[in-house]
């Protein structure tokens, strides 16, 4: 998600952003943190929690494709969507 629309419902919007490599700032078994730096320059830790298997797609060995429902869809089933891709390096 690269932000919410402009037309008032705040619907979420997606998009291609490359954040670059950061290193990862703290592991845990449910989530890990990644050194982010924010745009006053100040480093923070950016958390991503591991979502369910069904909800991951593996690329290659070193890529993982994390999938979440589109909430856009107003009725029926909701397709899952790509929403963050990590590489490990």
């Amino acid at each position: 998600m690269i932000g919410r629309n402009e037309n008032g419902n705040g619907e979420a919007v997606y998009g291609d952003e490359d954040k670059g490599i950061r290193e990862v700032s703290i592991k845990q078994t449910n989530s890990f943190a990644l050194k982010t730096q924010k745009s006053d320059g100040k480093i923070v830790d950016s958390w991503c929690q591991y979502p369910k298997a069904s909800q991951c797609k593996i690329l290659d060995e070193n890529t993982i494709q994390i999938l979440e429902e589109d909430y856009r869809v107003r009725e029926g089933v909701k397709p899952l969507i790509p929403i963050l891709t990590y590489k490990f390096v």
